[in-house]
């Protein structure tokens, strides 16, 4: 399913300028287009990097840098290149210089050193994905992965890339990519058979092996 099959399913309008079209657009001048751009993608990037941080205020924080990166770098854009993969390298791109600043090496040395930390009582519309994802123990799932084997995981079976456009995301060889995707997969299999044994790891066992057996989790393709 492509991104714009799913994005028309999502709104359900009748009528749909590709996002290309819009970016197109808006380097002509046009300023409501970005707008538009802006409303399509929003959630979904924070989706995906909530997932990849699992930290609800980083995803919202790497979300907005992610946009502005955009807003900055819009006239780089070829068009006709197929605009999600893009905009999602530029995702992806914002959360590794996170990671390799020495902000985030000082702010995780601080949060070590402190011995309690309050809960975030704030509510907010991405509130209701963290907890429906805790509730189906992905979260619980994906942290036993590396951060790269993770990364591969989401964008193939929840972001539904190709291979070939999560090399160009990431970007790595697609040989390296099916590689990490092989052992990612290898890595869960592990370790639901090992939680498969207690009760709490019964429905996460069950969820993941139903999708090997009907083929919903496959690396060709």
């Amino acid at each position: 399913m492509t991104g714009l099959r799913r994005m028309q399913g999502a709104t359900g309008g009748s009528t749909w300028n590709p996002t290309e079209d819009l970016m197109r657009s808006w380097q002509r001048g046009c300023q409501r287009p970005l707008d538009e751009i802006v409303t399509r993608y929003h959630t979904p990037i924070y989706n995906h990097l909530f997932r990849l941080t699992c930290q609800h205020a980083l995803a919202e924080d790497l979300t907005q840098d992610c946009f502005v990166r955009l807003v900055n770098s819009g006239a780089l854009y070829q068009y006709p290149r197929p605009f999600r993969p893009w905009l999602y390298t530029i995702a992806t791109n914002s959360m590794r210089r996170y990671f390799e600043t020495a902000y985030y090496r000082h702010t995780l040395l601080m949060e070590h050193m402190e011995s309690s930390s309050l809960a975030d009582a704030e509510d907010t519309p991405h509130r209701a994905l963290e907890l429906q994802l805790r509730r189906q123990g992905m979260l619980d799932l994906l942290t036993y992965l590396t951060p790269a084997h993770r990364q591969v995981i989401i964008l193939r079976f929840v972001e539904d890339f190709s291979l070939a456009e999560i090399a160009a995301i990431l970007p790595a060889p697609l040989g390296t990519v099916k590689t990490r995707l092989v052992r990612a997969l290898a890595r869960l299999r592990d370790h639901l058979g090992q939680r498969a044994e207690s009760m709490e790891g019964a429905h996460d066992a069950a969820v993941w092996a139903g999708a090997f057996a009907h083929g919903r989790i496959r690396v060709m393709g």
